[in-house]
């Protein structure tokens, strides 16, 4: 896996030139974002924190919905692998608020938050929201699950 997300580090940093060149702050903040979500799965948490902070140079005002929910994705997952679990657990939760999250985007963090739940030994509360993204997942892809 970490292989996969250093493909996607130089896709990101490619676009991340590309777009600064452009002078396009929206699409600037969507790299920097991606590189900071990448570095973070590689557990490069200094390097994440890194393009968090490059991140924050921009204004919220430039940023994508995208954008702003990938951050508290990203945030949540460092504060996972930094063992701060009730942390990463309320920082999942306020994405999962946000009104502008897609139903995607909410069955991406129902799973992210299945899995740190079934780490934490709290079986019954993986099993919601498990059962939470898979619903999701079902609603978007009726025609895979019913076989039509």
């Amino acid at each position: 896996m970490k292989g996969l997300y250093r493909e996607a580090v130089v896709a990101d940093q490619l676009g991340l030139g590309h777009a600064t060149n452009m002078a396009d702050k929206a699409l600037i903040a969507d790299h920097l974002v991606g590189l900071a979500f990448n570095y973070c799965q590689m557990e490069s948490l200094d390097s994440a924190q890194y393009y968090l902070d490059k991140l924050m140079q921009i204004p919220v005002s430039e940023w994508s919905d995208y954008v702003a929910i990938s951050l508290g994705n990203t945030q949540a997952l460092m504060a996972e692998k930094k063992g701060s679990y009730l942390e990463a657990i309320e920082q999942f939760w306020k994405v999962l608020d946000m009104e502008s999250a897609t139903s995607e985007q909410r069955s991406t963090i129902q799973s992210n938050l299945a899995v740190l739940f079934t780490r934490l030994g709290h079986h019954q509360r993986s099993i919601h929201y498990s059962s939470q993204a898979l619903a999701i997942y079902e609603e978007q892809n009726e025609d895979i699950v019913t076989g039509k």
